[in-house]
């Protein structure tokens, strides 16, 4: 993807190292998924900056993201128990360390600071379970104690 933000792309390396798509089919998205992808999906978008563009001059500050799962009542399952369920494992995955910024040395920590889940408003099959974060830049990563 041309013009595609350090802060994603570390999502996005981060989504395939912990194998992510075998948990969530449909894939995760920016901003939007594309119709028809496999349920359930996941959409990560800017939620703090007014035209919703991580650039390099915003994506280091305190930047607020949201990350929503979209679950497809199937009957069998309980879509608030599957939406949350998934949520936290998305979530466990792609936050449980400070995540890379690619030949810089430096890294984004993040820190959930709301969730919810609800039913969609127009398609009453459907659950979004979402949670914002607050990233940060921090200094180079060293994971070694001490």
């Amino acid at each position: 993807m041309a013009g595609i933000s350090a802060v994603y792309q570390a999502i996005l390396s981060r989504w395939a190292s912990e194998e992510l798509d075998e948990l969530i089919p449909g894939g995760l998205w920016y901003s939007m998924a594309e119709p028809g992808v496999d349920w359930p999906y996941a959409v990560f978008t800017s939620a703090g900056n007014p035209d919703g563009i991580l650039t390099t001059d915003t994506e280091f500050r305190d930047h607020l993201i949201q990350l929503s799962i979209y679950v497809k009542s199937n009957g069998a399952t309980d879509p608030v128990l599957a939406a949350g369920s998934l949520l936290d494992s998305v979530v466990s995955s792609l936050f449980q360390a400070p995540l890379s910024i690619s030949g810089s040395g430096k890294v984004l920590s993040a820190r959930r600071t709301r969730e919810d889940i609800r039913r969609d408003e127009t398609a009453r099959d459907i659950w979004i379970a979402e949670a914002d974060f607050k990233i940060r830049r921090s200094q180079s990563y060293d994971p070694s104690p001490g």
